[in-house]
């Protein structure tokens, strides 16, 4: 009830007021309401997201890793499950660290 009134008071009066083509979005909004309105929107992001990280950005990123495997020989990605069994697994997963650890203790 307080999104159908926050809708009702300020959404498309702004609309209206702005310009008057928006006059029958503001109808949309009033009809279907907000929430569904921001699930649409939601939906759509992700959808969008999912795109751009599945074709962009995860052949990127499996470059790098590639080139980290074979620059680090103590760089890898462990598993979920392996990371639930031994918590500080996860280190191995930042590039250099493990590497530069082993190098500052035999160093010190």
């Amino acid at each position: 009830m307080k999104w159908k009134i926050a809708t009702l008071i300020i959404a498309i009066p702004l609309m209206i007021a702005l310009s008057p083509e928006l006059a029958a979005f503001g109808a949309f909004i009033q009809i279907i309401g907000l929430e569904f309105l921001l699930v649409l929107i939601e939906v759509q992001l992700i959808a969008m997201f999912t795109y751009v990280y599945r074709d962009q950005l995860k052949p990127m990123l499996m470059f790098v890793h590639d080139f980290l495997t074979k620059l680090d020989s103590n760089y890898f990605l462990p598993s979920s499950q392996l990371v639930a069994q031994c918590p500080p697994l996860i280190l191995h997963a930042i590039p250099g660290l493990v590497s530069f650890y082993w190098l500052f203790l035999v160093l010190i």
